[in-house]
């Protein structure tokens, strides 16, 4: 009894509540107290301080909750070594993305892996950054693939770096300040002109939300450099900011891939600001001491030659 079902006990812990635990497991409230009781009857000790809510791991519950999260660990790792040993050919990749940067990713691997590997299966888990290291934590994704600021640090993590890209300024291209600061004597670094922050006191902004991973960048950025934008209104949708610069109204930041998927010509012109600050490493994030899979390797690696292939791409501008 002590060791069934610790997936169960682990859930309720990272939940808070059983009623959200049993939403997640797909099983009722009243098995997950009945399964409380026995648990606790079984080791002799209250796991739980039942007089709060919501629950709060007693001092045991807490050495328990390490040792079950140590046991499935080795359980998961032993079973995907089994799986590997068995075939490098077959099985699933559980792949965390935020939703922009897989609209503009996976169309460019996922067909080539797919017609290599036609039995490996990819699933999806499209979300913001924030989402996807609480589900990489949980282990309800294998891998993740996202932007690292230069201003943070994964620490419970490991990470590979797929290429540096830049946060470029997309502005409307026929606004007049913007008409007056570029001209031919611009300087260009990789087919982008290089601009003056100035521009962000004359065009008002539309930032991302709080918790993206642009929005730490760009909000480091912008207090290390002591520049106070008027900030039209903030939104997690990207490709709606850029809309809104081709209307002609606002500036906004954008990944250097917007160049591929989210151009307006004519009306939008992608900018670079020219500081360190503004460049961040794109790579793949996985849990420390963890054993990953020869599946997840094996698209690492596809994932690194098909966009380092294509990396000259990403300065282009027609």
């Amino acid at each position: 009894m002590i060791f069934s079902h610790l997936d169960y006990f682990i859930v309720i812990v990272e939940e808070g509540t059983l009623a959200k635990a049993a939403a997640r497991l797909f099983v009722s409230q009243p098995s997950l107290s009945l399964y409380i009781r026995k648990l606790e009857k079984a080791l002799q000790i209250e796991l739980f301080d039942h007089t709060q809510s919501p629950l709060q791991l007693t001092y045991a519950g807490r050495c328990f909750y390490n040792r079950a999260r140590q046991i499935r660990d080795l359980e998961e790792t032993t079973r995907r070594e089994l799986s590997d040993i068995k075939s490098h050919q077959k099985g699933r990749i559980r792949l965390g993305i935020p939703l922009w940067r897989s609209a503009a990713l996976i169309p460019d691997v996922f067909p080539s892996f797919h017609k290599r590997y036609p039995l490996i299966q990819l699933e999806l888990m499209e979300a913001p950054a924030r989402q996807l290291e609480k589900a990489l934590a949980e282990d309800r994704i294998d891998i993740m693939v996202a932007n690292i600021p230069s201003s943070y640090t994964y620490g419970n993590f490991l990470y590979e770096q797929i290429f540096l890209e830049r946060i470029l300024l997309a502005v409307p291209a026929e606004h007049t300040f913007i008409k007056s600061e570029i001209s031919q004597d611009t300087a260009f670094a990789k087919g982008i002109p290089k601009v003056s922050p100035k521009i962000l006191g004359n065009i008002p902004l539309v930032l991302t939300s709080p918790g993206q991973a642009i929005t730490k960048a760009v909000e480091y950025y912008l207090s290390k450099h002591k520049i106070s934008p008027e900030i039209l209104l903030r939104t997690s949708n990207l490709t709606m900011g850029i809309n809104l610069v081709a209307r002609g109204i606002a500036c906004t930041f954008v990944p250097e891939e917007g160049l591929r998927i989210c151009r307006h010509p004519g009306k939008v012109l992608f900018c670079d600001l020219d500081s360190p600050d503004l460049t961040w490493s794109l790579s793949v994030i996985y849990k420390k001491d963890v054993y990953l899979s020869a599946l997840s390797k094996l698209f690492i690696s596809h994932l690194k030659a098909c966009l380092n292939d294509e990396a000259d791409y990403h300065w282009l501008i027609d």
